[in-house]
């Protein structure tokens, strides 16, 4: 069975582990005229991850543009949420019982009952919005909260200051990704979804370890070497969203104003990540 590639989804998301190492998941690019910070970005953190190393701030401090996936305010909107959970659901007749072998349902159930759940409530869901949903009570269970995450962080310091905000990708766009997830089969995407769950309480101190440390290679490892065993879901996922924000970070770094760009740790690090791919072009890049 494949690893790790839907925890992906959830982390590219999320204990109690000591900041430790000379660097951090952040790299500085230097232009003719400006820099551009990259930040690799847990989505979900606990409490105890705070406060965060002084580098998070410092690089924030000299930064006069801060960068998203995507804004954040409106993928939290009640019509955007709306609009997401309807492109989640399944029409007609059909529930999760129509769509998953019967083997594979009842393991689903019991997930859910382990988790605190009743599957009744998540029936007539398609099995992509069934595996984000799992991770996220998951994660939940372990202490990780979206308000914690690092954009969440930098979101409260942009307002409370009114600084300008860019977005790499529109909320349209992130919607499509996830609606993309149902070209996997259905019974294999739950499966490994319940996998990874099990196996979160080992895998992801590592994963944020590897993050805090700014240990490229094992970041990689855990969060993108599964891609190799989905190569579809890997262009569409990663590769294809690297290659549109290497140009837009190419657009930053022809400014005067310094940009701060916040993303999943996992678009920073290997060897189609934008560390490379701005490496691979002749500038000047720093880990810090």
């Amino acid at each position: 069975m494949k690893k790790n590639l839907f925890g992906l989804l959830a982390v590219l998301l999320f204990v109690n582990i000591l900041f430790a190492g000379p660097q951090h998941s952040i790299w500085e690019v230097i232009g003719k005229q400006n820099k551009v910070f990259l930040v690799g970005s847990f989505h979900l953190l606990t409490e105890d991850q705070y406060p965060l190393p002084s580098v998070f701030d410092s690089v924030y401090d000299q930064s006069a543009v801060v960068v998203f996936e995507a804004d954040l305010d409106s993928l939290s909107s009640p019509a955007v949420v709306s609009k997401f959970l309807q492109k989640g659901l399944l029409t007609g007749d059909r529930t999760l019982k129509n769509v998953l072998s019967d083997s594979v349902f009842t393991k689903l159930k019991k997930t859910f009952e382990e988790l605190g759940q009743p599957t009744e409530l998540y029936l007539k869901m398609k099995p992509w919005l069934v595996a984000l949903t799992l991770n996220q009570l998951n994660m939940a269970r372990l202490g990780f909260k979206a308000e914690l995450g690092i954009e969440f962080y930098y979101a409260r310091k942009v307002k409370e200051e009114a600084r300008p905000v860019q977005s790499l990708e529109s909320v349209a766009f992130q919607m499509g990704l996830m609606e993309k997830l149902s070209e996997i089969n259905a019974d294999e995407l739950i499966l490994q979804t319940i996998e990874d769950i099990e196996r979160s309480e080992a895998t992801i101190p590592e994963l944020i370890n590897a993050w805090q440390s700014g240990n490229t290679r094992a970041l990689d490892s855990l969060l993108n070497a599964s891609f190799k065993d989905f190569p579809e879901i890997g262009v569409f996922l990663l590769i294809k969203r690297n290659q549109a924000w290497f140009k837009q970070v190419e657009r930053f770094l022809r400014d005067d104003r310094n940009y701060l760009v916040v993303v999943g740790a996992g678009h920073l690090v290997g060897t189609e990540g934008l560390v490379e791919l701005l490496r691979k072009k002749g500038y000047r890049l720093k880990q810090l």
